[in-house]
């Protein structure tokens, strides 16, 4: 009722705990990045990319069809728009943090096989993380 009194309170943005991020499975953070996708801006989009994790020994196959991200792991596709190779730590900064995918691939910290803007057009339909929203609105 108070938020509809006076509005929503703008709290300071809320930090996940390292430790936290750290023990999350990598297929738990794909879910989280799946449920942020903006399915308007990923509207007619179709597109294939697999993710190679070089710390982890991991690899992802992601999906964007029907404004919906599915992803898999251990999947394989010889049909996939790009294949990224990056660190795990790489993949969460950019999907879910906000780090720009520019610096990471000039620095070489992110490497792309294949159409070069995949992985960016990925990262583009993921909304960021917004602490305050309304829970009802009016």
């Amino acid at each position: 009722a108070q938020e509809l009194r006076h509005g929503v309170v703008q709290l300071p943005l809320q930090r996940f705990s390292l430790a936290l991020i750290r023990a999350t499975p990598t297929s738990m953070m794909l879910d989280f990045a799946a449920v942020r996708l903006n399915a308007e801006r990923a509207t007619g989009k179709v597109f294939k990319l697999k993710i190679v994790l070089s710390d982890l020994n991991e690899t992802h196959l992601i999906t964007i069809e029907n404004s919906v991200l599915i992803h898999e792991e251990g999947a394989f596709d010889d049909k996939v728009d790009a294949t990224v190779t990056m660190k795990r730590a790489d993949l969460l900064e950019t999907l879910l943090a906000g780090v720009p995918v520019g610096l990471k691939t000039t620095t070489g910290a992110i490497k792309v096989e294949g159409r070069s803007d995949a992985y960016a057009d990925l990262v583009g339909l993921i909304d960021p993380l917004a602490s305050n929203f309304n829970i009802v609105t009016p």
